[in-house]
C-alpha cells in the first residue's frame, strides 16, 4: 500500500534516511510508485514529500530523460546495485538539475524496490577517475560472489561501503566540495592534537564572503552560489593539500594552515587578495567578489577548543572588516 514508508523498513534503513545529507528515495519496482522520500530530496528538487509519496517519476517527470528511470532499474536489476551514475533530474519549478546517483535494491515488507541515493552536481561534478575507481571495486565484489554465503558477504560489504559514503557526504558541503562545519570541527581538533605532539604552531583562518545578501537580491541564488564556489576556488589555490579548507556557515569559510611557521600572514594575504584579484579581472561577473579576513596563531601547548579559537577568528575577522570600511569612507 502507499502509507507503506521507510519508517517500518529495518532500522538500518531508516538511519540512512536520518543521517544522509543528500537527497533519497524509496521506490516500488512493481508500479514506479514513490514509497518515500528525505529531506534532501525536498530541498533538491522542491518537492514536499506530500507531493510525490504515491505518485510514479514518470507521472512527475523528475527525469528529463524519461528512460532513465528504466535504465537504472534495469542496472540494478543486472548487478545489485549501480553508483556514480549521472542523470538530468527535474526540479519542481521544471529547471534541469545534474545529479549524481546511486542506487541498490533491498525488499521492503517483501517489495522488491530502489534506494536511490542522490546528489545535486550541477555546480560540481565529481572526477571520472573516482567514479570509474568506484565502479572498478563493485565489479570486483560482485566477481568474488561465488556462491550463496559469498553473496551475503558481497552485500554486507556494499552496505558498509554505502554507509562510509554515507558518512563522507556528512562531512562534506555539497555546493563547494569543501568539509562542513562537522568536518572542520572534527579534523581541526585531530590536527590540534597531532600539532601539540609534534610541537608546531598552525594558524586558523576565519572568513566571510562581502556583501553576498546584495549579490542574492540583485543577481539571483545562482550567481550567490558561482561567489561561493569561486571563494572555495581561491582557497584550494592558495593554501596546500595538507590544510584544513571548510565551508562553515552561509557565506562564511575556515581554514587550519598546518605549519603555520613557513606562511606568515603578510605571506597568506598577499597570495589570497592576489589570487582574488585574478579572479574578478577574468570572470565577467556582474559584481565583484571581496572577503573580510580574520586569523589567529595556535601555539602546541594551547588549551583552547576549535569553536573557541573560531570565535576569536570570528572576532578579528569583524575588525578587519570594519577597517575596510572606515579606510573606504575616508
Amino acid at each position: 500500500m502507499v502509507e507503506q514508508t521507510v519508517s517500518h523498513a529495518p532500522d538500518l534503513l531508516s538511519e540512512v534516511f536520518r543521517l544522509i545529507p543528500a537527497g533519497a528515495a524509496l521506490i516500488r519496482l512493481a508500479d514506479g510508485s514513490i514509497v518515500d522520500v528525505n529531506e534532501g530530496f525536498e530541498r533538491i528538487l522542491g518537492y514536499s514529500r506530500a507531493d510525490v509519496v504515491g505518485r510514479t517519476t514518470a507521472e512527475l517527470r523528475l527525469y528529463v530523460d524519461p528512460d532513465d528511470h528504466a535504465c537504472i532499474a534495469r542496472l540494478v536489476g543486472e548487478r545489485g546495485f549501480v553508483d556514480g551514475h549521472e542523470v538530468q533530474g527535474r526540479h519542481r519549478s521544471g529547471t534541469p538539475r545534474d545529479m549524481l546517483l546511486s542506487a541498490q535494491s533491498l525488499d521492503l515488507d517483501g517489495q522488491p524496490c530502489l534506494l536511490l541515493i542522490f546528489q545535486d552536481i550541477t555546480e560540481r561534478k565529481p572526477t571520472e577517475a573516482m567514479a570509474r575507481d568506484s565502479e572498478a571495486r563493485y565489479r570486483a565484489l560482485q566477481q568474488s560472489a561465488t556462491n550463496t554465503e559469498a553473496t551475503l558477504h558481497r552485500k554486507n560489504i556494499e552496505l558498509a561501503e554505502t554507509m562510509e559514503r554515507l558518512h563522507n557526504l556528512s562531512l562534506t558541503d555539497e555546493l563547494t566540495g569543501l568539509h562542513n562545519r562537522r568536518g572542520f570541527l572534527n579534523l581541526a581538533a585531530k590536527q590540534l592534537k597531532l600539532a601539540e605532539r609534534a610541537d608546531y604552531a598552525v594558524r586558523l583562518l576565519f572568513m566571510d564572503v562581502d556583501g553576498l545578501k546584495h549579490v542574492n537580491d540583485t543577481f539571483g541564488h545562482q550567481a550567490g552560489d558561482a561567489a561561493l564556489a569561486a571563494t572555495a576556488g581561491i582557497l584550494r589555490h592558495v593554501f596546500r593539500g595538507s590544510d584544513i579548507l571548510a565551508r562553515i556557515g552561509g557565506d562564511e569559510f575556515a581554514v587550519l594552515a598546518v605549519n603555520a611557521a613557513e606562511n606568515s600572514m603578510d605571506v597568506i594575504r598577499t597570495r589570497l587578495y592576489g589570487s582574488l584579484e585574478a579572479h574578478n579581472a577574468q570572470s565577467g561577473h556582474p559584481y565583484v567578489l571581496s572577503f573580510s579576513l580574520g586569523e589567529v596563531s595556535v601555539l602546541p601547548n594551547t588549551a583552547q577548543t576549535v569553536e573557541e579559537l573560531l570565535a576569536e577568528a570570528d572576532v578579528a575577522m569583524y575588525a578587519d572588516k570594519l577597517r575596510t570600511k572606515q579606510q573606504g569612507s575616508t
